[in-house]
């Protein structure tokens, strides 16, 4: 099964939240969310390539990637809103 480099691995996301230890804990927990995705389609896709059907069906029908694509969706939204909440409060009274 290929490895796959989490292309955030050495992207700038990591300098923009490391003052703040939330932000940067939930970024390290996307992280390797993606990585436990790509496996997992890394892994449907190889027992397909390989003939194994059912094998490539019982994990689609596990529901794992669902719920890993529902996690990364969950950290991203909050990412987001913690970030937009940050941003607002910092922005002078004037321009609000």
């Amino acid at each position: 099964m290929p490895s796959h480099s989490c292309p955030m691995e050495s992207a700038p996301q990591h300098d923009l939240v490391e003052s703040d230890p939330v932000q940067a804990q939930r970024l390290e927990n996307l992280d390797q969310a993606v990585k436990d995705k790509l496996a997992e389609l890394d892994q449907t896709i190889s027992l397909r390539r390989k003939g194994d059907t059912v094998g490539a069906l019982s994990i689609v029908r596990s529901d794992h990637g669902k719920v890993l694509m529902d996690r990364i969706r969950s950290l991203v939204t909050t990412m987001v809103r913690r970030s937009a909440l940050r941003w607002a409060k910092g922005r002078p009274v004037a321009a609000r």
